[in-house]
């Protein structure tokens, strides 16, 4: 059974009293709200207000609060909201849920709050800045806005900015951010790999090697240059080499020592190395072969007695 209320204005028992009252349970009367209250489940329990006033907890007030905590006024519903409801989005300056934020703010999709952009963003979201005031400059590979480079020292790297990229970085596809060349390279440009100069070792058509390859002369940039642009720098003796047999666990194995730096293959060694075994050539599937140094190849052979 619901309980009855009488109703002073119509004389009548009621189980719902009209707008603007609530059911006395000690009484069994309809008494009438506070006055900026709509409805109420009680005379200091609002449940929803009048216009220009918002619902906190159970109270209507004229202004949703901001302190300790800041409260948004939403005025579809008349209610103060720690986060506004969907599709709005809370603006501090104000403290009103908006459908729009403001001018150097972007709404927060985690928040739900017009969050300001950072200094010099003219437009921004989450990610970054997209446009900037006139007086910073654009950094696209970062998304953001950097107020110490100007038309003059517009590149920046590491934080600072400089009127030509510094050496070890390459100018990035914004046309202001220097970004770090990838080692081995000492200088690069257009991507961090594509170097121009190496770190202790020897350039080469973009590229960093330990050793230039054939018919190529180091200059003193250390970058290797073809022999038919300065023949006289590759001048050199005719190759030769010298085989030194030894005994080691056992094994018989050969240090083949040539009379200068070669860069050969394992191929390329079995092509220009002649070894005999009893006056007739050692097959390249005979024996192992490594690298020792620059001018030493180490080999190992299998089940070979002798060398001559």
């Amino acid at each position: 059974m619901y309980p009855y209320y009488a109703d002073t204005q119509s004389f009548a028992c009621t189980t719902s009293c009209r707008v603007g009252y609530y059911g006395n349970d000690t009484t069994k009367t309809c008494e009438i709200c506070q006055v900026q209250c709509v409805t109420c489940s009680g005379y200091l329990v609002c449940t929803s207000c009048i216009t220009g006033f918002y619902l906190y907890q159970i109270t209507c007030v004229i202004a949703c609060p901001t302190y300790p905590v800041l409260y948004f006024a939403h005025k579809q519903s008349g209610v103060c909201f720690l986060t506004c409801p969907a599709p709005f989005y809370g603006e501090t300056t104000t403290g009103l849920c908006q459908l729009a934020c403001p001018s150097l703010t972007y709404p927060s999709p985690t928040t739900r709050i017009c969050t300001a952009c950072p200094a010099g963003c003219l437009t921004c979201d989450a990610t970054g800045c997209y446009t900037c005031s006139s007086t910073y400059t654009f950094l696209l590979s970062a998304l953001s806005c950097n107020a110490n480079c100007n038309s003059t020292a517009k590149y920046y790297f590491n934080s600072k900015c400089y009127f030509a990229c510094p050496p070890g970085s390459y100018l990035s596809y914004d046309l202001v951010t220097c970004l770090t060349c990838a080692s081995p390279c000492a200088t690069c440009t257009g991507t961090a790999g594509n170097c121009t100069s190496c770190i202790a070792s020897y350039y080469y058509l973009g590229q960093c090697l330990n050793a230039c390859p054939p018919n190529y002369y180091i200059d003193t940039a250390l970058s290797c240059q073809p022999c038919t642009s300065n023949p006289s720098k590759c001048t050199l003796a005719p190759l030769n080499y010298t085989v030194y047999p030894f005994t080691s666990n056992y094994q018989l194995k050969a240090y083949v020592v040539f009379n200068r730096p070669v860069n050969l293959t394992t191929s390329q060694f079995a092509s220009t190395v002649q070894i005999a075994y009893n006056g007739q050539p050692v097959k390249s599937n005979q024996y192992t072969v490594s690298v020792y140094n620059s001018t030493t190849f180490l080999v190992v052979f299998n089940n070979v007695g002798s060398l001559n």
